[in-house]
């Protein structure tokens, strides 16, 4: 559950919040991100990736899973909980595709120590940069 994780303070260098923010309410939102801020080291790295609203979609992918979200509003929300904004991505809908497209924002926690994290992430390191 987003609201209480089942570990200690300061405990992951990465986490991921992959679609899924467009099922809860705002408040919800940001007791989440307070806790996801809880259990990230000094200088860890979130990422969030959800679909795009259906309101924004066309063709099958209108009908496609009623959620979604703004990416700008994902951005606000992480930036109101104490993240730097790195990186946004839009994945784009296909032409004749079903997939309703996503939006991708890669954040960092801000952080007072020199930033020496994530050394073994691998892809998600390049993404996040």
């Amino acid at each position: 559950m987003i609201e209480q994780f089942p570990f200690p303070d300061q405990t992951f260098d990465v986490v991921f919040a992959t679609l899924m923010m467009h099922h809860l309410p705002q408040s919800l939102k940001r007791q989440g991100l307070a806790e996801i801020t809880r259990v990230l080291k000094s200088g860890g790295r979130l990422v969030v990736a959800d679909f795009t609203r259906k309101q924004e979609r066309q063709g099958q992918a209108a009908r496609f899973h009623a959620g979604g979200s703004r990416i700008r509003d994902l951005v606000a929300l992480v930036s109101d909980a104490g993240f730097e904004v790195v990186k946004t991505e839009e994945m784009r809908q296909e032409r004749f595709s079903t997939f309703p497209g996503a939006g991708i924002v890669c954040a960092k926690l801000s952080s007072k120590e020199s930033p020496t994290v994530l050394k073994n992430i691998g892809e998600y390191d390049s993404l996040c940069a």
